[in-house]
């Protein structure tokens, strides 16, 4: 979890984009970086560096105050490594276990399968699908900010149901494959991808199932095949770079040429990310002064009297306007120390490191701290996949969503348990009558 979160999160979307930026690569090519060539400053080029320097510095601080708290360790690696390398274990570790477990994967599969035909029936379209068709890319952009922001239906049943359980259940349904061989299983993981796909691409964002697809080569490492291909690897980002290059052209327009979707892609994956680093600085406080903690939740707006509001949002309005008008604009968000600045100031960046880095460490030895069933590690996957160094960092002062999600890992464990129960009884009442 820590190492994916440091070579993706940090090096890959953040680090690269910001030494790009903070040595003015743009001016100096002549590339145009989305929202930073021409509109952010040296000084604030040169302060979003700072902050992200702090913060790659401090982050494995607070991850090493929870370790020394939690295990009494500075170093959690060797309580890592035998988490990775101790087997698979039943639920219950008794004899109808894999039926328990069948039909609670189907319970929850029916669940979720009705949870996304909801979202899809609520919004009346398939996006991806438009995509596919040839859609305009402003057409596509509007539609991207209808399904996502003007959702109408319920959003609990969105959030907490349809996008959150197909991956969930389809680790569930892997793992226990891989363990048990059984073709039902298999067949149940196929169907639970599928649903996975359709739901993370509703509104047409990339990265969800992106990373979906690379989390099963993470997912691999904890199941016995602790090594992956260095070809296999590379073939998966090859195909990864054509999907990527196809939905670009289709947002561009068919008469791109080769050379500018790799520019584009390439801006989109090391360069855009970083770009709320460099807003946050140029907008907050000068522009619009700093949040606080009515930017947080409704709940916290609601104790302080005022309205809730999003740094993302607002570093949207002020960079294009014209967006916000067309339909066309969603949220700005990057690296978690541009959201602290926009926040709480110096104070933000300096203490948001910190709590970070001691929170995620606390989740991860959390989950290794627990019996490596095929549920626990399902959890492991999707919770180090959702992670989102690079999503803001309200989530990690107010982390509703992750409670929410161990709410949903509790009702699972609760619903085999009663499924057990119930084929316990069943089983003990065939054997009275057979006696009988």
């Amino acid at each position: 979890m820590v190492g994916y979160l440091f070579y993706f999160h940090i090096i890959v979307l953040t680090y690269i984009g910001v030494v790009a930026v903070v040595t003015h690569l743009d001016t100096k090519f002549g590339v145009y970086f989305f929202a930073i060539t021409g509109t952010v400053s040296d000084e604030s080029r040169l302060l979003g560096w700072y902050t992200v320097m702090y913060a790659v510095v401090v982050l494995p601080i607070g991850m090493i105050m929870a370790n020394i708290l939690f295990i009494g360790k500075i170093n959690a690696s060797p309580f890592t490594r035998e988490y990775q390398m101790k087997k698979i274990r039943p639920i219950f570790n008794i004899d109808q276990d894999e039926k328990i477990l069948f039909l609670t994967l189907l319970f929850f599969t029916i669940i979720a399968t009705l949870a996304v035909v909801y979202v899809f029936f609520t919004i009346h379209s398939f996006p991806l699908f438009k995509m596919l068709s040839g859609e305009t890319g402003l057409e596509l952009r509007q539609l991207r900010g209808t399904v996502k922001l003007g959702f109408h239906g319920i959003v609990a049943i969105r959030d907490m149901i349809a996008l959150p359980l197909p991956p969930l259940l389809s680790y569930i349904a892997y793992i226990t494959y891989r363990k048990t061989k059984l073709y039902h299983y298999k067949f149940l993981f196929y169907y639970l991808v599928l649903l996975s796909i359709l739901i993370l691409t509703y509104d047409l964002e990339k990265a969800p199932v992106v990373l979906y697809g690379f989390s099963f080569i993470i997912l691999r490492g904890f199941i016995g095949k602790t090594t992956v291909s260095f070809f296999k690897l590379l073939f998966y980002v090859f195909i990864i770079l054509i999907l990527l290059m196809m939905v670009f052209a289709s947002m561009l327009g068919g008469d791109s040429s080769i050379a500018l979707l790799i520019s584009q892609v390439m801006a989109r994956i090391f360069v855009a990310q970083s770009s709320v680093i460099f807003l946050a600085q140029q907008y907050f406080p000068l522009q619009h002064g700093f949040i606080g903690w009515s930017g947080v939740s409704r709940l916290f707006a609601g104790i302080l009297g005022e309205p809730t509001v999003s740094s993302g949002r607002i570093m949207f309005e002020i960079f294009s306007p014209q967006s916000i008008a067309n339909g066309t604009a969603g949220y700005i968000v990057g690296f978690f120390t541009a959201e602290a600045w926009a926040l709480f100031g110096i104070w933000g960046v300096i203490l948001s490191p910190l709590w970070v880095g001691f929170f995620i460490q606390s989740i991860h030895l959390l989950i290794m701290k627990s019996a490596k069933t095929p549920i626990a590690l399902a959890t492991y996957i999707y919770v180090m996949m959702h992670w989102q160094l690079t999503g803001g960092f309200v989530s990690f002062i107010y982390p509703i969503v992750l409670f929410k999600f161990f709410i949903q890992i509790f009702i699972i464990y609760y619903i085999s348990y009663m499924i057990k129960v119930i084929l316990l009884n069943t089983k003990k009442k065939e054997v009275q009558v057979w006696k009988y």
